[in-house]
């Protein structure tokens, strides 16, 4: 268990490190944005969301967010903060978990703001 404190000051290294939006360069915001576009469409395609489309104020999408793990997890995604249909700025996600894990996984995630002080958070 000696190696359990190395292994988290190296997984929280690695997430300060990840990118951010200021530091991606223009194709990486381009290729981001058009991912972005189609998970949102997807999103808005679900009939399960469209009330959460029609009562929210604003909403984050994440189209990849990445969890990886072994015994200490880690995920990290990068998306956008539309109000209705304008962007208004990114948004950056991840996480650390301590447990009995293995594996990793891809996958999209919106998240709903249903009121300004909530975004403003």
């Amino acid at each position: 268990m000696r190696w359990m404190p190395l292994c988290l000051v190296c997984l929280l290294s690695a997430l300060g490190c990840s990118p951010s939006a200021a530091k991606l360069s223009e194709g990486q915001k381009l290729d981001l944005n058009r991912s972005t576009e189609v998970a949102l469409k997807d999103f808005k395609a679900n009939p399960e969301c469209q009330p959460y489309f029609q009562q929210a104020h604003a909403w984050a999408v994440f189209p990849r967010i990445v969890k990886g793990a072994f015994v200490l997890g880690v995920s990290d995604g990068l998306g956008q903060v539309y109000e209705g249909d304008k962007l208004v700025g990114w948004a950056k996600v991840g996480g650390l978990s301590l447990g009995a894990s293995v594996g990793g996984q891809s996958f999209a995630e919106i998240i709903f703001f249903m009121s300004r002080p909530a975004l403003d958070r």
